[in-house]
């Protein structure tokens, strides 16, 4: 899973990405690596993952966003993309950045098309799909009941890790 250094002297730190493909809602832009009359660059962006936590409802999880394109073609604040990339913990604290792979975007539509209304919950909820190899944290067996027997599953944690070079 390591590979060596630069130096070639000591192993590297392991990575185990997270691949994600699904809808993002671009809810700020952010800086570029953009110098003057440079077309291509590093963009990013502030995006969040609506998730529903028990007891509470819904929560927009803040991820950062980047993404190597042209200018010509950088996502707009307000609008909701299909994007697919890998998501990475780049702090112990658990921050995630999501890197998405420019080529690959697609305008699905404006932001205020996918809100919460009139109680119905947020249409971007359990949209994301993830997957990818990862360092099993933890397996747990859950029965559940089931049609004439119980149904046993196994509920397996993965942890995704790998390293950000800007952060």
């Amino acid at each position: 899973m390591s590979s060596p250094n630069s130096a070639g002297s000591q192993p590297s730190k392991a990575s185990h990405p997270m691949f994600v493909i699904g809808p993002w809602d671009i809810i700020e832009v952010g800086s570029n690596s953009l110098k003057e009359s440079q077309l291509y660059g590093l963009f990013n962006y502030l995006s969040s993952v609506v998730i529903v936590v028990p007891g509470k409802g819904e929560l927009n999880a803040i991820v950062d966003v980047a993404g190597y394109g042209s200018c010509h073609n950088a996502l707009c604040d307000g609008t909701v993309y299909m994007l697919f990339g890998r998501m990475v913990r780049t702090t112990e604290k658990g921050q995630y950045h999501f890197f998405f792979e420019k080529q690959m975007n697609l305008v699905i539509g404006p932001s205020s098309q996918y809100i919460s209304r009139e109680g119905r919950p947020n249409c971007l909820i359990g949209k994301l799909a993830v997957f990818g190899y990862g360092v099993v944290d933890s397996a747990t067996e859950v029965t559940t009941p089931g049609g004439k027997e119980p149904v046993r599953s196994l509920c397996v944690t993965l942890i995704h890790t790998n390293y950000h070079n800007l952060v």
